[in-house]
């Protein structure tokens, strides 16, 4: 991860402006959707993209399984993606 050197504050409401530079540089216009993931760390902001068949998914919950605070959040994350991958076996949609 890169530092920007960049320190904004949250307003009473809870809101944090991302600086024009890095919405230019990721390509985030005015109504880009976000989708927010939040680590030990801190917080992991990327484009969101709407994805419906069963690979995607998997995929998604493999990254989030990965960002899980606990060992037991990425159990949960486990068992979905095991109970998917029997269900896309057997050819039945979740």
């Amino acid at each position: 991860m890169k530092a920007l050197g960049i320190v904004r504050n949250i307003d009473r409401l809870g809101r944090f402006v991302i600086p024009m530079e890095v919405r230019r540089v990721k390509g985030w216009d005015e109504n880009t959707p976000l989708e927010a993931f939040a680590t030990e760390d801190g917080l992991y902001l990327k484009k969101y993209v709407r994805r419906d068949d069963d690979d995607s998914i998997l995929e998604e919950l493999a990254t989030s399984k990965q960002l899980a605070p606990d060992f037991e959040t990425q159990e949960a994350y486990e068992k979905v993606m095991e109970h998917m991958r029997k269900t896309k076996k057997r050819g039945a949609h979740v």
